[in-house]
């Protein structure tokens, strides 16, 4: 009888401003075709009260930047590639992204250009954004780690980072960005490390026997 193969430990990866540099396209685009003086540190999630517009307005310029072909545009993270190729090695890598099912080819196709055909064994897309969806609602990050059964999270956002780590999720919080950091930024939980960029996270990593 051959011996059963251990099964590796799962890291769920972020995709926007973790892997793809999604603020830094949305600053430059509002400020060229919406007039805006902004920098990185006027960036929200929710882009509504960034722009400071009407509720309809902002939901004409999301649609706008949701539209096909705009996500694809955006930029890798340094190293990414680099440290994602290493961690494969010893880790099952599985994506779990916030964004819309309308961009989940445009998503795909992104990943196989910029991180690698295979890299990745499973993406997984929350549907939160997606309000026809149902269930989206009440869908979080952590539920969908759970149901993958994962070990690690990496996320630039300190909610999911902080909901996964009470869950018993190892949460790296990715990246030294405004809304992460800063002197008003609180202490991190127990269960969630800072890394600041890729080669960090790497560090990290290889750093875990």
């Amino acid at each position: 009888m051959s011996a059963s193969v251990k099964k590796r430990p799962i890291i769920a990866v972020d995709i926007d401003d973790v892997l793809a540099a999604e603020a830094p396209f949305v600053i430059a685009y509002s400020n060229e075709h919406w007039g805006y003086n902004f920098t990185l540190d006027d960036y929200q999630e929710f882009w509504g009260a960034m722009w400071n517009v009407s509720g309809e307005e902002s939901a004409r310029r999301a649609a706008e930047l949701h539209a096909p072909g705009v996500e694809g545009s955006y930029q890798p993270i340094t190293r990414a590639r680099e440290a994602l190729e290493h961690l494969r090695e010893r880790f099952d890598l599985v994506v779990v992204t916030s964004r819309r099912e309308s961009v989940h080819q445009e998503t795909l196709d992104w990943l196989d250009r910029y991180i690698g055909t295979g890299v990745f064994s499973q993406v997984v897309f929350s549907g939160i954004w997606d309000s026809g969806k149902v269930g989206a609602e009440k869908m979080t990050k952590t539920d969908i780690l759970r149901s993958i059964g994962a070990r690690y999270l990496i996320d630039d956002q300190p909610k999911h980072c902080y909901s996964a780590a009470a869950g018993s999720i190892r949460a790296i919080l990715f990246g030294e960005y405004p809304w992460n950091s800063g002197a008003g930024a609180p202490a991190l939980p127990p269960g969630v490390v800072r890394c600041r960029d890729w080669q960090a996270v790497q560090g990290y990593f290889d750093g875990i026997s």
